[in-house]
C-alpha cells in the first residue's frame, strides 16, 4: 500500500438535527408556518444551545425551515454561537418537507462546511436521525427511538469528504440533547 494513503487523513461531517422549540397551541394563530415559541421552548432552546457550546461542538453553518417557530429556535441557539457568525440560511421548502427531502437537503449542503445545524420539524428530523444512524451509544439510540423532544438536538458524525456521500445507516450517533435531560443535570 503506498505511504500516502496510509497517512490519508478521513474527513469527517458533522451533522446537528434540532427540532423547533416548543410553540403556541393558540387557535387564534390561523397559519401553522406563523406559530412562536413560547417562553418554556426559548428557555429549552437556550439550554441546549449552551450544552452544544459548553461541549465544544462548533456548528460552521445553519439550515432551518422558514416557519416562524423553527427561526425563532435557530435565532436563540446561534445566538449562543454568536462569535462564530456561522452563516444562515432558511428555506421555505424544508416547512414539514418530509424525511426524504430533509435527506436529499442533506446531501446537498455546501462543501465547504463539516459541521450543519438543521433546525426543523417532526416528524421530519425523528424519522431522518433514525434512518442514518448506524452506531453510537446503546442508551441514546433508546432514548431516541422512544421520541425526539421539542428543542431536542441529535449529533451524528459521517467519515465522508462530501455531503453527498451520506447514506442511510452510515452515521455514528455521538450525542442528544435533551432539554428534560437537562434540567436534571442542573
Amino acid at each position: 500500500m503506498r505511504r500516502d494513503v496510509l497517512h490519508k487523513k478521513i474527513a469527517m461531517k458533522t451533522l446537528f438535527l434540532m427540532r423547533h422549540g416548543k410553540a403556541v397551541q393558540d387557535d387564534s394563530v390561523e397559519n401553522d408556518h406563523e406559530r412562536s415559541l413560547t417562553p418554556r421552548g426559548v428557555r429549552a432552546a437556550r439550554r441546549v444551545g449552551r450544552a452544544i457550546a459548553k461541549d465544544g461542538l462548533r456548528p460552521d453553518f445553519f439550515l432551518c425551515s422558514s416557519a416562524r417557530r423553527t427561526v425563532e429556535t435557530l435565532d436563540v441557539v446561534a445566538d449562543v454561537f454568536s462569535f462564530a457568525k456561522a452563516p444562515i440560511l432558511q428555506e421555505p421548502q424544508l416547512y414539514l418537507c418530509g424525511c426524504n427531502v430533509l435527506f436529499d437537503r442533506v446531501q446537498a449542503l455546501p462543501e465547504q462546511y463539516n459541521s450543519v445545524m438543521v433546525v426543523g420539524h417532526n416528524p421530519d428530523v425523528h424519522l431522518l436521525s433514525q434512518l442514518l444512524i448506524h452506531s453510537g451509544d446503546a442508551g441514546l439510540m433508546e432514548s431516541l427511538l422512544r421520541k425526539f423532544p421539542t428543542a431536542g438536538c441529535a449529533v451524528l458524525m459521517f467519515s465522508v469528504e462530501q455531503w453527498r456521500e451520506i447514506a442511510p445507516y452510515t452515521g455514528r450517533f455521538v450525542q442528544f440533547y435533551q432539554p428534560k435531560a437537562l434540567d436534571a443535570e442542573s
